[in-house]
């Protein structure tokens, strides 16, 4: 029963937390382990993680430097013009605007020459965070260690902000690598950073999890309110005009709830109380899931619309008498 359970689990959770991309799965993406019951761990914990709201990972580009110009107006504003030290990818830190100048001397003249204007992303912002109440010196060392390891072949420098709500910290990584090669930026690599991050925070003692929104069966852009802040803060290139949009095709909800239906039965099914138990915990987290209330509302208005009108009737009856 646990190999059928765990079948079920790596079927199905596959599609929630490691869709195939519509342009094919390149060879960057996250997967699962080969074994099947490593595989099955890594679901069971991101079932476990959703259910009971483990803290989401933000990692996010915010932004990108075309030229020195634009980098050197950066690196001073996320330091507030020096007064937050910049830390290298050497880990060095550099204080005040002599050292946001040695830090943009590198980016300039670290591979390929970055002329003050250019026609290219010669640099992307990133923004790394948690919410309010996390550790910031278990998350400031789970950054180092992602950095390192993520963005190792590429110029980075990085500024810690604790001074509001959501502690976070503003990365800016070089796009062209020390071997010349770009840094990739599509949606399977922004989904490993994320799945990295959360990984060095756990590797630190802090949950975390990196499950997209629409397994969490979010369906609407009001939970980036960080897009609206950074625009408003000048560290983001354009506005967004989503927020609070159904961002959710209604075929995708059906498919995320199907597979989380097929997810219940087996726990459900399961010889195991751990399971059982997993299964009605699972089962009250999605009633209350903004995408189940919604696919419900639809479900109960085309019902209604089915049926046929009630027939009034032409006029007031008439008494007998």
């Amino acid at each position: 029963m646990a190999q059928t359970v765990d079948g079920v689990l790596l079927q199905h959770g596959q599609l929630l937390f490691y869709p195939e991309p519509r342009h094919g799965r390149p060879a960057s993406a996250p997967r699962l382990p080969k074994s099947p019951q490593a595989g099955a761990r890594v679901i069971r914990r991101h079932i476990e993680a959703v259910v009971y709201r483990v803290p989401q990972v933000m990692v996010k580009i915010t932004g990108t430097s075309n030229g020195m110009k634009q980098l050197m107006g950066h690196l001073a504003y996320i330091t507030k013009h020096g007064k937050l030290p910049l830390t290298d990818d050497r880990g060095e830190p550099h204080a005040g605007m002599s050292g946001v100048g040695e830090v943009a001397d590198d980016f300039r003249y670290g591979g390929s020459l970055i002329p003050e204007s250019s026609d290219r992303r010669e640099a992307y912002h990133v923004s790394l965070g948690m919410p309010a109440g996390t550790d910031v010196n278990g998350m400031v060392a789970a950054v180092e260690e992602f950095v390192a390891k993520e963005f190792g072949n590429h110029q980075h420098a990085w500024v810690v902000h604790e001074h509001q709500d959501n502690p976070h910290v503003h990365l800016v990584v070089r796009a062209e690598g020390r071997n010349f090669k770009r840094l990739p930026t599509r949606k399977p690599d922004l989904h490993r950073w994320r799945e990295g991050f959360a990984r060095a925070l756990r590797d630190h003692g802090i949950e975390a999890d990196a499950t997209k929104r629409v397994a969490r069966g979010v369906v609407r852009d009001s939970d980036l309110l960080w897009q609206v802040k950074a625009y408003e803060e000048g560290r983001l290139d354009k506005e967004h005009k989503g927020h609070g949009k159904v961002a959710i095709k209604l075929p995708t909800m059906y498919r995320v709830l199907e597979a989380w239906a097929h997810i219940h039965n087996a726990l459900q099914a399961s010889a195991d109380p751990a399971d059982q138990q997993l299964a009605d915990d699972l089962r009250r987290f999605l009633a209350g899931t903004p995408m189940a209330r919604m696919v419900h509302a639809m479900e109960k208005a085309r019902e209604h619309s089915r049926q046929p009108p009630v027939r009034q009737p032409d006029g007031p009856e008439q008494g007998i008498g």
